[in-house]
């Protein structure tokens, strides 16, 4: 066999080490044409290896792998620089701000009762008990405050429905 005439998908096969229906299979994806010289498809068989090894084969798995890594490298950089903006905190250094937050506001909620019984004398016993249990709601609330109650209520509705039902 030269490489300057056709030859058969067996002879091509021993010539570049590899099977009889991988050449087929070659052929069927284009990778090769039917009647070619040896040398043509040699030449197009090396330039498809290539192509494969630089990721931009038929099935694009390392460019596929290559995009991944990229846009996590790409991620990272963008928490560095959100965080060296100061626009980036981690969320449990925004979890312990909240619960001390809460804690003092919890703190505060519990003089209510005795401030606004001094403060309104005429309030009768039951409207007292009634202001008192929405001040230990709330003071609980904010006892508990934690990231996770955004998952439940991102806007904060569910809190203005109840200042407008009086609860």
């Amino acid at each position: 066999m030269t490489l300057t005439e056709p030859c058969t998908q067996e002879e091509f096969a021993q010539l570049v080490g590899i099977s009889q229906p991988a050449v087929s299979d070659l052929m069927a994806r284009g990778v090769l044409g039917r009647g070619q010289m040896a040398k043509t498809w040699l030449l197009a068989y090396t330039a498809h290896l290539r192509e494969q090894a630089a990721g931009r084969g038929a099935d694009g798995e390392l460019a596929a792998n290559r995009a991944k890594e990229s846009a996590t490298r790409n991620e990272l950089l963008q928490i560095r620089l959100k965080k060296a903006r100061g626009q980036y905190a981690e969320v449990a250094l925004l979890e312990q701000a909240l619960a001390a937050i809460g804690a003092q506001v919890a703190s505060h909620l519990e003089t209510l009762p005795s401030m606004i019984k001094t403060m309104v004398p005429e309030l009768t016993a039951e409207r007292l008990k009634r202001v008192e249990q929405a001040i230990t709601e709330a003071r609980n609330l904010a006892a508990a405050a934690a990231l996770s109650v955004l998952e439940d209520d991102p806007t904060g509705d569910m809190m203005e429905e109840r200042a407008a039902v009086g609860e």
